[in-house]
């Protein structure tokens, strides 16, 4: 029955090809959309997980970092939750707490132009942040300089700082200075007369690659403090940190007390935790969603293919009645009938598959190095994005065969019914 089917099918090989060709439109469009988002979600998951460890924490007292925590269900009658001040002493406290295996200083420096000496243009937009990191941390995608650490008086900025002066070798701005003063024109910061005519000058000593994150300069903690107590109207840097304290502290924990140390913070101090666990929970989310949104528009167009089908398969009855009639009348039955027209239109759903399969193939080889250049371009270090999963393929490949059969169903019953005198008598 199914060589006999598949000689029906490619009688005629131009309807064949045309029906099938929607069944290849909705497999490519769901093939596209499924391998995608899974390599999407893929590649934001690695990029996370090498900026930050499974056992590194960033705690935070909210801002830029409570997007992904989030603040929890607000009511009006809610008990007022205060917020410790991040400063020293329970710097301290943390430090001591049996799960913390390491912990380094924070802050966050907006509303500031940052320019290389004798240049007249200020590197725009620039996001600073003070933080007594090591240069080997995993937070580096790249770091060039004979330095362990940022030091007093000295400053890391970052690749893209270094190209918007034209000094793609790191060793052309390793050793100049840097001018950080307010910014005339930033909306992040509210206009203050006592911030008029500050300047700060630091050396470069390093030069770092901060992947796709937005951090265009690093200096030395107490440098940091110093400044915004200067900018603040504060007697002193220690004034600064015990009046407003750190703006996040990265803590690294043993592996297996990360959950505890998240409650302990959260509980003792209601500072709000970020892992990469977190993004990771929440990009999952959200992939999940829009590919089961992106699929739906997908399985449209499986329908207009299905509809396709069911009207090429009933075209076929009218043509084939007399044959129909003929193998009726030599003994096949109803039954039988009806297996070789499901045949037919699961073959139709089976070509479709499989030329939307290689079609989506192909696509992805071609368009695989152009969208790794534009990754690596915006920071990510890609060397591969689409990844044909070939269990994906066979399950597609069977929904596909599925598809044509279902929709041969009613022709299929229409044929089986046939009286064979009557079609035999069909001109």
């Amino acid at each position: 029955m199914f060589k006999y089917a598949l000689s029906i099918v490619l009688r005629r090989k131009m309807r064949t090809f045309l029906t099938s060709l929607g069944i290849t439109i909705a497999v490519f469009l769901i093939s596209f959309i499924i391998f995608g988002m899974q390599d999407l979600q893929k590649l934001l998951v690695d990029q996370f997980n090498t900026i930050l460890k499974p056992n590194q924490i960033i705690v935070t007292k909210g801002g830029a970092f409570s997007m992904f925590t989030g603040v929890g269900e607000q009511t009006y009658d809610q008990e007022e939750q205060k917020q410790t001040i991040m400063n020293e002493d329970v710097l301290n406290e943390i430090r001591a707490f049996e799960y913390v295996e390491d912990i380094s200083r924070m802050t966050v420096i907006t509303g500031m132009n940052i320019t290389l000496i004798d240049k007249k243009v200020p590197y725009p937009q620039a996001f600073m942040s003070g933080w007594d990191v090591k240069s080997n941390n995993s937070y580096f995608k790249e770091f060039s300089g004979n330095v362990e650490r940022v030091e007093p008086g000295k400053i890391w900025v970052s690749k893209a700082f270094s190209k918007f002066y034209k000094l793609n070798d790191p060793n052309d701005i390793i050793g100049m200075k840097v001018a950080i003063e307010p910014s005339s024109s930033s909306i992040l910061t509210n206009r203050s007369k006592s911030i008029i005519g500050k300047k700060f000058e630091y050396t470069i000593t390093g030069v770092y690659d901060p992947g796709q994150d937005k951090n265009d300069a690093i200096l030395h903690v107490e440098d940091s403090t110093s400044m915004l107590a200067d900018l603040g109207g504060f007697k002193s840097s220690n004034e600064y940190i015990k009046e407003i304290g750190y703006d996040n502290l990265y803590v690294t924990t043993y592996t297996d007390n990360v959950k505890e140390f998240k409650k302990y913070v959260k509980d003792t101090y209601n500072y709000d935790t970020f892992t990469a666990d977190d993004v990771i929970s929440i990009l999952g989310s959200i992939t999940q969603g829009l590919t089961i949104a992106l699929v739906m528009f997908g399985l449209v167009s499986a329908l207009v293919a299905g509809i396709g089908i069911i009207n090429t398969m009933i075209m076929s009855i009218y043509e084939q009645t007399k044959e129909i009639g003929i193998i009726k009348a030599i003994g096949a039955s109803n039954t039988q009938v009806l297996t070789i027209f499901l045949i037919q239109s699961g073959f139709i759903g089976l070509f479709g598959g499989v030329f939307g399969l290689l079609l989506i193939f192909a696509v992805m080889k071609l368009t695989d190095p152009l969208i790794v250049d534009q990754l690596n371009n915006a920071g990510f270090g890609a060397t591969t994005f689409f990844n044909f999963d070939i269990t994906i393929a066979l399950v597609i490949t069977a929904l596909s065969i599925l598809v044509g059969v279902v929709a041969g169903v009613y022709p299929a019953i229409k044929a089986a019914k046939l009286d064979p005198i009557k079609a035999l008598r069909y001109e």
